[in-house]
């Protein structure tokens, strides 16, 4: 053999070692009918790619999290070797189904190439937050204009949506106009990553304003119209 580290003869057998391309010169000696005669050839041993039989799987992590020391769970080839990651595990996916690098490394890489493929991996969708609950508005009275109701909350992942009805939802602030009391729902309605907050309410109140009426004595004579009395609120 040209190189030994490659192959080699032993006891008239050729010993492959790895793989490459291997002169080999094949030599008979003289005898009494016969000259010495000499054959060289190069032979190719070609790297062998292992079947994989079964992929590795990644426990799904929440969204805002990442991949940085997930464990790589089973996976099986038809050679010893072992599973490991080939991607940045330091970014931040969306929630949903993605496609990760790894690699199988063969524990005989004389023999046997590393097989690249890709995994699924899973994130979660993160819950919302109400990091601020919407209050009611205070010292709201009847003055025949629409008053809003409420002062807004504030949510994390997601956007406060408000309704008056329980079916119709906006992130407008609620209005009324009229003296009541009004029930206001609100929930958060979360974005692509996130989980939405489940409804609730408060109530908020319009108080009737105060009235007075002005007037003045009159003295009228029989058949003559009525005074007339203003009311102000």
């Amino acid at each position: 053999s040209s190189d030994n580290n490659i192959a080699e003869v032993q006891n008239n057998q050729l010993i492959i070692k790895t793989s490459g391309v291997v002169t080999i010169t094949a030599t008979a000696a003289q005898d009494e009918k016969y000259e010495q005669a000499t054959a060289t050839k190069n032979v190719t041993i070609n790297i062998v790619t292992p079947t994989i039989t079964m992929l590795p799987t990644v426990d799904a992590i929440t969204y805002g999290a990442t991949f940085e020391g997930a464990t790589l769970l089973g996976g099986e080839a038809n050679v010893l070797g072992a599973w490991q990651w080939n991607d940045d595990l330091n970014q931040v996916l969306d929630a949903g189904m993605h496609n990760l690098k790894v690699q199988f490394v063969p524990s005989n890489t004389a023999w046997y190439s590393v097989v690249d493929t890709t995994i699924s991996v899973t994130v979660n969708k993160a819950a919302s937050i109400l990091a601020t609950a919407p209050i009611a508005a205070t010292d709201l009275v009847y003055n025949a204009t629409a008053q809003t109701l409420i002062v807004a909350g504030v949510a994390e992942g997601g956007t406060m949506q408000y309704s008056l009805d329980g079916a119709s939802y906006t992130s407008d602030l609620p209005t009324a106009i009229s003296a009541g009391t009004y029930t206001v729902y609100y929930k958060v309605v979360a974005d692509a990553n996130h989980t939405d907050v489940e409804v609730a309410t408060l109530t908020a109140t319009i108080v009737q304003a105060p009235l007075t009426i002005t007037a003045e004595d009159y003295n009228i004579l029989y058949g003559e119209a009525a005074p007339t009395y203003t009311a102000t609120y």
